[in-house]
């Protein structure tokens, strides 16, 4: 489903998808998606295409074929780096599979956030459009200089089982297990650092007119030092 909306400065299309895990979807699909470059879009729904791109951890062949479409017609994918869909199966690890996927829009004026009240075994992620810069905190690091690292091994040491014998149909689910157990441990032992935010979330147009004048002010200086020089 897709929808034309006029915004004060330009028509946006807006549109939901829901790609089934059991489709394997190529290249060419993804492309037929985002080829129209003349338009600013904003698409958003259930892919079921994994990649660290969008935050998080594993690398599916969807998500690798869809983040090449993505930087090859120069589209944006945002998401909030949480997991959205979560399985009735205890032995499975929730996902990330619900997010974003803009095109000609700065993200500096998108706003992404989690909904956890869930009503389905998906939590929704709602986006802001805004008219102005947004301003955003920095994204959040797994680790920083305040890192409690002895913390960080003693809750490895407590988590990690080394006499369990691993087979061989289980060991996808032991790495993911293990990375899972490296992020928690990680978080459990950083503390947070309170930023102070900036006004730099500027328009690219902006930006560009921002370098343009440093380098006119670089050129600009070599010229005065020439003549001095020759003088």
């Amino acid at each position: 489903m897709a929808l034309n909306i006029k915004t004060k400065k330009y028509y946006i299309v807006v549109a939901s998808l829901y790609s089934p895990p059991k489709h394997n979807i190529k290249t060419e699909r993804y492309v037929e998606l985002l080829k129209n470059t003349e338009i600013r879009f904003i698409i958003g729904g259930d892919f079921n295409a994994k990649h660290t791109h969008w935050g998080w951890r594993l690398i599916s062949a969807k998500g690798r074929e869809l983040l090449e479409t993505i930087n090859e017609h120069k589209c944006e994918a945002i998401s909030t780096g949480k997991p959205t869909y979560w399985p009735t199966d205890t032995e499975k690890f929730p996902d990330l599979i619900d997010f974003y996927i803009i095109k000609n829009i700065s993200s500096n004026y998108i706003q992404i956030e989690d909904n956890l009240e869930l009503s389905s075994d998906h939590s929704p992620i709602i986006l802001t459009l805004s008219e102005s810069i947004i301003q955003k905190p920095r994204n959040p690091v797994l680790v920083n200089k305040k890192t409690d690292w002895e913390g960080f091994r003693m809750t490895i040491d407590q988590r990690i089982q080394l006499s369990v014998s691993i087979q061989t149909e289980k060991l996808d689910f032991e790495v993911e297990k293990f990375i899972n157990n490296i992020q928690q441990a990680a978080w459990e032992n950083t503390p947070e650092i309170k930023r102070r935010l900036k006004g730099d979330y500027y328009h690219n147009e902006i930006l560009e007119l921002i370098s343009e004048k440093r380098k006119a002010k670089k050129n600009g200086t070599r010229l005065e030092r020439r003549k001095k020089k020759l003088s």
